[in-house]
C-alpha cells in the first residue's frame, strides 16, 4: 500500500513537471510588478493649440457656439488623429467632437473601426456591434473601446478580446492594455490561449507581461483566483499561478 501511494505521488509530480518544463515554468513565490494606474477621463485643455480641421460634403459652422456640423464623406483631423465617417460635430472651443457611421480612426500605428466615435482630444470612445482596434502587433475587439492617446492605453470595460500576431488570444469580462509597457490585464473569466506554447490558462484575473525588446526576461502571466493551466493534457490548478512563456518568435522559427 505504501509503495502504491509513493508511485502515485511520483506520477503526479511527473505530470506537473511535464507541464512546467518546456513551454512554461510556474513559480508561485514570484511577486508580480505593481500594475500601472489607468488614466482618468478628463476634458482636454481648450488652450492646447493642436491643429484641427473638418472636411465634408457639407459643413455648417456656428461661430457663437464654436460648433461645426458636417455631413457626407467626413474627415476630421486633430494632430496625428484622423477620423472618417458619415456625419460629425466638432466644438472648436472645447475640442470635443463625435463622428457617426462607418467610423475609421487612425493615429500613427493605431487603426480603429466602429459605428460611433466620441473624442475630447486625448480620450476617444468608440462603440458599435464590433469595435476593432489594431495597435502594433495586437488587435482589440469588443462592443466598446476607450483609447487614451497620450498614455497609449486601451480599455474595454464591457469585455473584449486581444489577439496577437504570434497567435495568442486573451479575453475577459473587462480588458485593459498598456501598449508602451506591453502589459495587459483581464478581469472576470479571464482566458489566455498561446498557440505556440500549446497553453490554455484561465483565472478570475490574469495579468500578462509581454517580453520587452532587448530583455532576456521571458513573457509571463500571473493567474489569480480559480487558476487553471493546461498544456499537452497536463493540468495545474491553484489559487495563484505564475507562468513563464517561452520566446514565441523563437518557437515559431523553430517550427518552420
Amino acid at each position: 500500500m505504501a509503495n502504491k501511494k509513493i508511485n502515485r505521488a511520483i506520477l503526479m509530480m511527473t505530470a506537473a513537471t511535464m507541464l512546467i518544463s518546456s513551454a512554461v515554468w510556474a513559480a508561485p513565490s514570484d511577486v508580480p510588478p505593481t500594475p500601472p494606474t489607468p488614466p482618468a477621463p478628463k476634458a482636454s485643455d481648450p488652450a492646447e493649440k493642436i491643429p484641427a480641421s473638418l472636411d465634408a460634403d457639407e459643413v455648417v459652422y456656428d461661430m457663437r457656439s464654436g460648433v461645426m456640423t458636417a455631413t457626407g464623406n467626413v474627415l476630421m483631423t486633430r494632430g496625428t488623429v484622423k477620423v472618417t465617417g458619415k456625419t460629425a460635430q466638432y466644438n472648436t472651443k472645447t475640442n470635443a467632437g463625435n463622428v457617426l457611421g462607418d467610423v475609421i480612426a487612425v493615429d500613427r500605428d493605431m487603426r480603429l473601426t466602429a459605428d460611433t466615435c466620441v473624442t475630447d482630444g486625448n480620450h476617444m470612445v468608440a462603440q458599435g456591434n464590433i469595435v476593432r482596434a489594431t495597435k502594433a502587433d495586437k488587435t482589440y475587439t469588443g462592443p466598446k473601446v476607450d483609447y487614451f492617446q497620450k498614455e497609449d492605453y486601451i480599455l474595454m470595460e464591457s469585455g473584449g478580446t486581444i489577439n496577437s500576431t504570434a497567435g495568442d488570444v486573451f479575453s475577459a469580462n473587462r480588458m485593459e492594455g498598456w501598449n508602451k509597457m506591453n502589459y495587459a490585464k483581464g478581469t472576470g473569466n479571464a482566458h489566455l490561449v498561446s498557440a505556440v506554447n500549446k497553453l490554455d490558462a484561465t483565472g478570475d484575473v490574469v495579468d500578462y507581461y509581454g517580453k520587452k525588446q532587448g530583455s532576456a526576461e521571458p513573457a509571463k502571466a500571473y493567474l489569480t483566483g480559480n487558476a487553471v493551466a493546461v498544456q499537452d493534457n497536463n493540468t495545474l490548478r491553484s489559487n495563484r499561478l505564475v507562468i513563464y512563456l517561452e520566446d514565441e518568435k523563437a518557437k515559431a522559427a523553430e517550427a518552420e
